[in-house]
């Protein structure tokens, strides 16, 4: 009995999780790297393949990294606090991806 707690404690504890495709993974189980979603229908989702890329690190960096047409791959890095809610017109072509320990926050809306 205290190997198998102690195996579920170091499993859990190492952030491993066994999805049901069989891989054991450290991300979410629903990330393999292909698109899920809204993202699946339709045309083909490219984000900001074959962009620029850049990192930001301000809530003013993100917004304008997001701004435009053309293609882009943001990365977060850090915390970026948000207060209310943000628009950003005409965003598109872009891929947002955070690097590890980032958070974008706004205490308005998280709990």
């Amino acid at each position: 009995m205290k190997f198998i707690l102690l195996s579920f404690v170091l499993l859990f504890s190492f952030g491993i999780a066994f999805c049901d495709n069989g891989k054991t993974v450290t991300l979410s189980c629903f990330d393999d790297n292909k698109a899920v979603g809204w993202a699946t229908v339709g045309a083909e989702i490219t984000g900001g393949e074959g962009g620029t890329s850049v990192t930001v690190t301000t809530k003013s960096e993100l917004i304008s990294a997001l701004s435009g047409t053309d293609k882009k791959i943001i990365y977060v890095k850090g915390k970026i606090e948000f207060t209310g809610r943000v628009t950003v017109q005409k965003a598109s072509n872009k891929t947002v991806l955070g690097l590890p320990g980032a958070q974008l926050v706004n205490p308005t809306h998280s709990a």
